[in-house]
């Protein structure tokens, strides 16, 4: 199969964009399914996996639920909306030690839950 230059280039061109970050990452939706501080489906670690303003963090617990940091705050390094199931379903909690998020300048949406 015969491919034609133009095409070529314009593939060419799209490899180099993605390889240099220029092209987005495709939005992903982390969801937070443990209360507990750290480890798979905690909400620090959906943070962490979520990509720079593409990504919505949701929630998938028993409500009402309480998430209490027990290691440090939560560094938002990224663009990234939180949307919580509501202000009355879930609490974020420093533990009174803790700030709960760190934002080093980011753009970041929070909606339906309580920061405390």
């Amino acid at each position: 199969m015969r491919k034609n230059k133009s095409t070529v280039a314009a593939w060419a061109g799209l490899v180099m964009l993605a390889v240099f970050g220029v092209i987005p990452l495709l939005a992903s939706n982390q969801v937070v399914t443990t209360t507990a501080d750290t480890g798979a489906g905690s909400l620090r670690a959906a943070i962490l996996s979520a990509n720079s303003g593409t990504d919505t963090i949701t929630f998938s617990l028993t409500y009402p639920a309480t998430i209490t940091l027990t290691s440090d705050e939560l560094h938002l390094i990224y663009n990234v909306t939180i949307t919580g199931p509501g202000a009355s379903n879930l609490t974020i909690s420093g533990g009174g030690t803790h700030r709960v998020f760190e934002n080093d300048g980011h753009v970041v949406t929070i909606t339906g839950l309580t920061i405390t």
